[in-house]
């Protein structure tokens, strides 16, 4: 990209890298005078609060605060605006031009301090060396002035004001303290584990023991659905005889008794039917003792079926409790639950209660230290001195950053061409408008000339080596066993090289073997006969008009053919939708390996889509840093319907390739022309 745009680049970094020296050339150097005092403190009795010693929880001291207070002081307004009436450097032009002198004095002003030797380094920039020196030490005279005049007796009103909103907090901090206890204590909030409370615990329990019913209810749900079928029996013997036959019935005791003891009468009255006749006052007595045990396990199973029955019953109506004590515990479940988010709420307005009651706390520590200034001492431990050297200039740091903006804006300044630009850049630029490979870059080549009826095609060398390129491109695209493989060269504007591409590449291919007819489709501005260097008695028009007996020409080179656009005609377009131009084509597939066909500009006409129908590829000719990025876009546009047969693009002219001097043009080609082939 920056090899494209070589030139460009090169100013672009000249001028980058020289706007940078001129600035610094330009910049009035400034020299800078630097000066130490060191802080000392009086020794002061250690306060006591509440019978313990005083304890900032923040620091733990007093002294940051102080030395970041002292200077402060030395940038404060009174200080700096003594400093410039006492130091003359009202005098001095550059702060005689500015709005606010002591603003510009404060800006030229640095102070550093140390916490660990209790120091503060103060520097001052001026044009002059002495006036540098002369303005430091005025504003150090200025601040021992004003700390000599400071009344050792500050305002207590601050203090006061402050101590009253801490009490007042501390009131406030207790109140809400208090009323989160009496909440606590009120709602019974000793769990704060909303999933381990008492009621949290309840639910649990009666969850568990509605599994355990549900899972009895389920064991009877069966037994009763079965008591019910047999209730619905007609026979009372065969419900008995059901009833009987259910395990929890057999099983029981009684019933099991009462079966026992029917058996036993029942084998008595067989065997005293064998000794006595039917009306034997034994058999009658025995039969009346069975009548009886009958009745007795019929009243027996009853009381089974009746039990189960209402133990179901009872099963229910447990659960049906133990769903509304559920609920009622969820309901009061749900208000612990409330009522620890309220508690949770006064637990952040206490912590907000006492951040304030700590805040007002520090505040007035601070202002206790303002209060104690005056038992500070400033020492000078260095004098002002200037440096001899400007502070603000360095030509080894200004040389480096003249060359890194010299690079940056070399690479800008192509960037910005190919990306804001109207015309098209390098492959990718192309690619990236008609959503197709680039299947071939051409080099730029310096007045290349026709390559005429028997030139050589293998020079310039860098072009003959591009087209063959193109050419085994076109080969690795072409399906497997197809033969007469026609393809439409277009471009999107006029001048970008289709005509002359379509001559080579025809030549190229031909010389390798392959049998070629290149045709002159553009009806409008042929130029293939300029190329060849020569043209045919009838051509294109006169096909597509219906003339019969056609033949094509061949040309110097084996193995290529030629047809040129023949006569003009007003009505080109008319002629290219006739019925002749498919079934030509088609009969030439079975003669030729390619068929080439030059097409006039897409953006200008549409004669490259009518033949493109008739096309099995079609390639684009685009000319770097001449084509037109709406022109590409607005051609990529028109081929949507031909999307399928775009086979990619050819970029031709890259400026980034070595250029030559105009080709030396090769000895003629001594094979004899190809016998003419007629055309439908």
């Amino acid at each position: 990209m920056v090899g494209r745009h070589l030139r460009l680049a090169v100013t672009a970094a000249a001028i980058a890298g020289g706007l940078v020296v001129i600035a610094t050339a330009l910049k009035t150097p400034l020299y800078e005078a630097q000066a130490t005092i060191t802080l000392d403190r009086r020794p002061r009795p250690v306060e006591y609060v509440n019978g313990g010693p005083q304890f900032d929880p923040y620091t733990g001291n007093y002294e940051h605060d102080l030395l970041n207070t002292q200077r402060t002081i030395l940038m404060s307004r009174s200080v700096l605006e003594n400093a410039l009436k006492t130091g003359g450097l009202q005098l001095n032009e550059g702060y005689v031009a500015t709005a606010d002198a002591i603003d510009h004095l404060r800006e030229r002003l640095t102070i550093s301090t140390s916490r660990d030797s209790w120091d503060l380094v103060i520097s001052l920039r001026d044009e002059e060396q002495r006036r540098a020196e002369s303005g430091l030490q005025a504003v150090l005279d200025s601040y021992r002035a004003w700390q000599l005049a400071q009344s050792k007796d500050r305002s207590e009103r601050a203090i006061s004001f402050l101590q009253g909103q801490a009490a007042e907090a501390l009131q406030h901090l207790q109140q809400v303290r208090d009323e989160k206890q009496a909440f606590q204590r009120d709602k019974g909030l000793f769990v704060l584990d909303p999933e381990h409370c008492f009621p949290a615990q309840r639910l649990q329990a009666l969850n568990s023991r509605k599994v355990v019913l549900g899972q009895q209810i389920s064991a009877l749900q069966t037994l009763v659905d079965q008591i019910k079928g047999i209730d619905a029996l007609p026979g009372s013997e065969e419900r008995m005889q059901a009833l009987l036959a259910l395990d929890a019935v057999n099983r029981n005791p009684t019933v099991g008794e009462q079966q026992k003891l029917l058996y036993e009468l029942k084998t008595m009255e067989a065997q005293l039917a064998e000794k006595y006749l039917e009306k034997h006052p034994r058999l009658i007595e025995i039969r009346s003792q069975i009548a009886t045990k009958h009745a007795q396990l019929e009243s027996a199973v009853r009381a089974v079926h009746d039990g189960l029955l209402a133990d179901y019953a009872k099963l229910l109506v447990q659960l049906s409790t133990l769903e509304t004590s559920i609920k009622l515990v969820e309901t009061e479940l749900n208000s612990y639950r409330e009522n620890l988010f309220r508690l949770q709420t006064m637990e952040e307005q206490t912590k907000t209660a006492e951040q304030i009651y700590e805040s007002l706390l520090r505040h007035s520590k601070e202002e206790s230290i303002s209060h104690q200034e005056d038992s500070v001492m400033m020492a000078l431990v260095d004098p002002p001195r200037a440096s001899h050297k400007a502070v603000n200039v360095s030509w080894s740091l200004t040389l480096l950053t003249a060359a890194l903006l010299g690079c940056v804006g070399g690479l800008a300044a192509p960037l910005a061409v190919e990306f804001f630009g109207r015309r098209v850049y390098g492959a990718s630029g192309v690619r990236n408008l008609i959503f197709a490979p680039v299947i071939g870059e051409l080099p730029f080549v310096v007045g290349l000339a026709h390559l005429g009826s028997r030139g050589d095609p293998n020079q310039p060398i860098q072009l003959a080596e591009a087209l063959r390129s193109l050419r085994t491109s076109l080969r690795l695209r072409r399906r497997s066993g197809q033969r007469g493989t026609c393809i439409a060269i277009t471009s999107c504007e006029q001048s970008e090289g289709k005509s002359t591409i379509a001559a080579r590449l025809a030549v190229t291919m031909a010389i390798s073997g392959l049998k070629v007819l290149l045709v002159d489709g553009d009806l409008r501005q042929p130029s293939l006969d300029e190329q060849l260097g020569q043209t045919c008695e009838r051509g294109l028009s006169e096909l597509l008009a219906g003339e019969p007996n056609m033949v094509a020409s061949s040309t110097g080179y084996p193995n290529l053919d030629f047809l040129d656009s023949g006569a003009s005609t007003p009505r080109p377009g008319e002629l290219l939708n006739s019925h002749c131009l498919p079934e030509w084509l088609e009969f030439c597939r079975s003669l030729y390996d390619y068929i080439l066909i030059d097409t006039p500009a897409l953006t200008l006409f549409s004669d490259a889509l009518l033949v493109g129908e008739h096309a099995d590829g079609i390639v684009m000719v685009v000319r770097d840093g001449l084509t037109l990025k709406s022109s590409l876009a607005r051609g990529r546009a028109m081929l949507t319907p031909l999307s399928s047969r775009l086979i990619g693009a050819v970029l031709v002219a890259r400026r980034d390739v070595a250029r030559q001097e105009e080709p030396q043009m090769g000895a003629e080609a001594t094979v004899e022309p190809s016998t003419p082939i007629p055309v439908a």
